[in-house]
């Protein structure tokens, strides 16, 4: 296998100035161009070919598919001796983790509540999300894709809070997150690290919102994280017209 071949990227395409609505989708991304590992991006138009039936998932050049963004980052780094945390003490690779956390098993279920339980957010999500789908396939994916986040918000504790409890939880973690990065340009210090892809994915995700979302709203009450994201976006995607 070639391990310096480009990797393909299968995800949905860019929506609301973002190079895909999904958070993990722009984490990976964001991840492949800070390892400086060439990829080709291609979008969904169909169900995934993922076990797991989610996204993203890339394909290796042997043709292997290997999804979940952790798992492939995971992959990558084994495979291609990329290490994008080296010189972290046990500390910073802490703050690492709870934040990791913070971002995907809390913040990251306020942001798919807004987009497929409030009636606005779906609105947008089912027309935006599903553009490029071909005509015959679309309905039948907004409704796999809305009765999928409406089991997974339910299962997971979200989906059966009230709108208001579910808005206080995302600024309470917006803030939370805020003050971890401080006036600090990156989340641990002066360089980027993989959380900070991480990072990027979620405020990037929630602040592309186009409809009422008090996720977006606590991300832009904190000047903060507004600057972390044009930071992160001038570094790794000033290509990227969105």
């Amino acid at each position: 296998m070639n391990k310096s071949a480009p990797i393909v990227v299968h995800a949905l395409p860019p929506v609301w100035g973002t190079p895909s609505p999904s958070p993990f989708v722009i984490k990976l991304l964001t991840w492949l161009r800070m390892a400086k590992v060439d990829y080709e991006f291609a979008p969904l138009k169909r169900p995934p070919r993922s076990k797991s039936k989610k996204m993203p998932y890339v394909e290796l050049p042997n043709g292997e598919l290997v999804d979940d963004s952790a798992r492939i980052i995971a992959r990558l780094s084994a495979d291609r001796g990329i290490d994008l945390d080296r010189g972290l003490d046990d500390r910073a690779r802490a703050t690492a983790r709870l934040l990791c956390v913070t971002f995907e098993a809390h913040l990251y279920f306020a942001g798919l509540y807004e987009r497929f339980i409030t009636p606005e957010g779906w609105a947008r999500t089912k027309n935006d999300y599903f553009a490029r789908v071909p005509a015959p396939l679309k309905s039948v994916a907004q409704l796999i894709a809305w009765r999928s986040s409406v089991k997974n918000l339910h299962g997971q504790g979200t989906g059966r809070l009230p709108r208001g409890e579910v808005a206080e939880g995302a600024r309470a973690d917006i803030s939370a997150i805020a003050t971890t990065l401080g006036d600090k340009p990156f989340f641990l210090g002066d360089e980027a690290h993989t959380i900070d892809a991480t990072a990027l994915g979620l405020l990037w995700a929630i602040s592309s919102n186009p409809f009422t979302s008090a996720a977006r709203g606590a991300v832009e009450s904190h000047p903060n994280l507004t600057a972390f994201v044009a930071r992160m976006r001038s570094t790794y995607w000033a290509d990227f017209a969105g």
